[in-house]
C-alpha cells in the first residue's frame, strides 16, 4: 500500500466533502490518504469558515509576522517521514515546504507534489520578491495538482512537464447544494422571508469571506445606488471576517440590508432561494460555483485580483463581468434586473455551467492524478 499525505494550513468547510470523497476513493485504489492540518492565522480565524476532520491529524501551527508578511511553521515533519508522497500547499509562508524541498534536492526524497493556483492572483506586487520565489520553486516537485486550466497554463509556462500536471477542476459540493435547494419547502421560504422582513421585489445576495479584497465598501455604495433606481431592491449578506462590521453598520442604518452571518453549504441555500442576483464586485473565488448551482447569476467587475475560478465565469453567458466603477457596476445590475429576457438567459447559462463542475469529478481527477504520480515515483525509484 502507498501512503500519501496532504498538508494544509486549515480545513475550510467547503472542502470537507472533497477530502472525504478523496479518502474513500483512495482506499478503493489501495492507497492510504491522510491530511495534516491546523488552525489558521488570526485573520483567517475571523472568517469562521474552518472545521475539524475526525480522521485527520491536527497540529498546532505557529505564526510570526514580519512587517506585513505572515510566516507559518507547521510541525509536521515527523509525521510525514514514511509517506510515499507529500502534497503541499504552494504558499510562500509555509516554512515546512522549504525544509522538504531542500531535503528533496539534497537526498532525492521525499517525493513532493504541489497543489495551488500557480501564483498569487491577489498579489499587489506580481513582480515582487515573493512571486519570484514562488516561480523559482514551482518546478522543484514531482507532481502538480493544478486548480484549473488557468493554473495548468501558469505551471506549464514555468517549464514544468505537462505530463506531470493533474487538472483538478477545483469545485465545491455543487450536487449537495442543488439537492438542498430541491428539498426546500414553500413554507420554509415563507418563514425565512418573514424572519428577514423581505418584501416583494428583487433581492441581491453577497456570500463570502468579509475582508478587503471582497470590496465591501464598493458593494454597499453600489447597493445604495441600485436602491435609488429600484426602490424595492433588498440585499442579503452572508459571511464573516474582519470587515463584517461594515455590513453590520449598513444594516443598522438600512432595514433593507440583511446581515445573516456565516452559513455552511446547506444553510446558505435557502437564502440564495430568495435572491435574484449574486453581487460580488471584489475577488471572485469558488463562490461562482454557488451561483451556477443555485441559478443566481453573479455580477462582478474587471477587478485585477480575482482567483483562478474567474475562468469559470463567462460574461453575458452565465454571469456578468462589468466596468470596475461603482457607477458602471450599479448600472449593470439595474439593467439586468429590468431586462427579464437577458436575465433568463443568464439563469439558463448558470444551469448549464453547473453541470460541468462537481466535487465528485474533482475527487476523481485528484485520485487519477495521485495514481499516476505514484507510478511515476515508483519508476523514479527504479532508476536509482
Amino acid at each position: 500500500m502507498y501512503y500519501a499525505t496532504i498538508i494544509v494550513e486549515q480545513v475550510k468547510h467547503y472542502s470537507k466533502r472533497f477530502y472525504e470523497l478523496a479518502r474513500e476513493k483512495a482506499r478503493k485504489e489501495g492507497l492510504d490518504l491522510t491530511i495534516i492540518y491546523g488552525d489558521g492565522y488570526r485573520e483567517e480565524k475571523e472568517k469562521r469558515d474552518a472545521l475539524d476532520i475526525p480522521w485527520g491529524i491536527k497540529i498546532k501551527n505557529k505564526y510570526w509576522t514580519i512587517g506585513s508578511n505572515v510566516l507559518c511553521w507547521q510541525p509536521c515533519l515527523g509525521r510525514v517521514k514514511n509517506a510515499d508522497l507529500i502534497i503541499m500547499d504552494q504558499g510562500n509562508k509555509y516554512l515546512a515546504n522549504y525544509v522538504l524541498i531542500v531535503k528533496r534536492l539534497l537526498f532525492g526524497k521525499p517525493n513532493l507534489a504541489y497543489w495551488g493556483h500557480g501564483k498569487n492572483f491577489q498579489s499587489e506586487h506580481p513582480n515582487g520578491t515573493k512571486e519570484k520565489i514562488k516561480k523559482r520553486l514551482i518546478c522543484h516537485v514531482d507532481w502538480w495538482f493544478a486548480y484549473n486550466d488557468m493554473t495548468v497554463s501558469i505551471v506549464q509556462e514555468a517549464g514544468f512537464p505537462s505530463d506531470r500536471i493533474t487538472n483538478m477542476h477545483n469545485s465545491i459540493d455543487t450536487r449537495g447544494v442543488i439537492e438542498a435547494k430541491s428539498a426546500l419547502r414553500d413554507d420554509e421560504l415563507q418563514q425565512l422571508k418573514e424572519q428577514l422582513a423581505i418584501q416583494e421585489g428583487p433581492v441581491g445576495i453577497f456570500c463570502g469571506s468579509m475582508y478587503d479584497k471582497k470590496r465591501l465598501p464598493f458593494l454597499l455604495k453600489a447597493c445604495l445606488t441600485i436602491r435609488k433606481s429600484v426602490p424595492n431592491f433588498q440585499m442579503i449578506c452572508i459571511g464573516d471576517g474582519p470587515d463584517r462590521q461594515r455590513i453590520e453598520n449598513a444594516a443598522s442604518e438600512c432595514d433593507w440590508i440583511k446581515c445573516v452571518g456565516m452559513k455552511n453549504n446547506v444553510e446558505k441555500v435557502k437564502y440564495f432561494a430568495l435572491a435574484d442576483v449574486f453581487l460580488m464586485p471584489g475577488a471572485v473565488g469558488l463562490a461562482v460555483l454557488d451561483s451556477f448551482a443555485l441559478k443566481v447569476p453573479m455580477i462582478t467587475t474587471h477587478y485585477p485580483y480575482h482567483g483562478p475560478e474567474i475562468a469559470y465565469l463567462h460574461d453575458g453567458i452565465n454571469g456578468l463581468i462589468v466596468e470596475d466603477t461603482v457607477e458602471g457596476y450599479s448600472r449593470a445590475v439595474i439593467d439586468i434586473l429590468k431586462d427579464k429576457v437577458r436575465y433568463s438567459r443568464l439563469v439558463d447559462g448558470c444551469s448549464k455551467s453547473a453541470a460541468l463542475f462537481s466535487v465528485e469529478s474533482m475527487a476523481d481527477n485528484f485520485i487519477d492524478g495521485l495514481s499516476h504520480c505514484l507510478e511515476y515515483v515508483k519508476r523514479k525509484r527504479g532508476k536509482k
